[in-house]
């Protein structure tokens, strides 16, 4: 599914809004050998002394059929093509959603849990 131009902006501000700390927001918005249709995605950036070894997270939105699912990825954002032997890796995904605000919901309550798990942090 492809997004009109005022949609692609709304989708950016909500985004941007939802991961305030996330970068570098792009977007795709055609259906090629990489991409359904619509996806857009932000990153963040673990610094390190060895550039070669930095590490990118990814937060990604693509929609398919009217329907919004989120992820949460290492190395390079959801794409057909991602390659765990090159270091990339799907964490998390949601479930197809209705709207963009359900999988957002979803996403953030996901990598809550995930990160409890890594954490000395109590379960809420």
């Amino acid at each position: 599914m492809l997004l009109t131009e005022s949609e692609i902006n709304e989708v950016l501000a909500e985004v941007k809004a939802a991961f305030p700390k996330l970068r570098n927001w792009e977007y795709n918005n055609e259906i090629n050998n990489y991409h359904m249709g619509f996806s857009v995605w932000g990153d963040w950036t673990i610094d390190r002394p060895e550039k070669f070894m930095y590490r990118r997270f990814f937060v990604t939105f693509n929609i398919y059929k009217s329907h919004w699912v989120g992820y949460l990825t290492i190395g390079q954002p959801s794409f057909f093509w991602t390659d765990a032997d090159m270091g990339d890796a799907h964490l998390l995904n949601t479930d197809n959603c209705e709207s963009l605000a359900e999988a957002i919901t979803m996403l953030k309550s996901q990598m809550v849990e995930f990160l409890q798990v890594f954490s000395a942090l109590p379960a809420t």
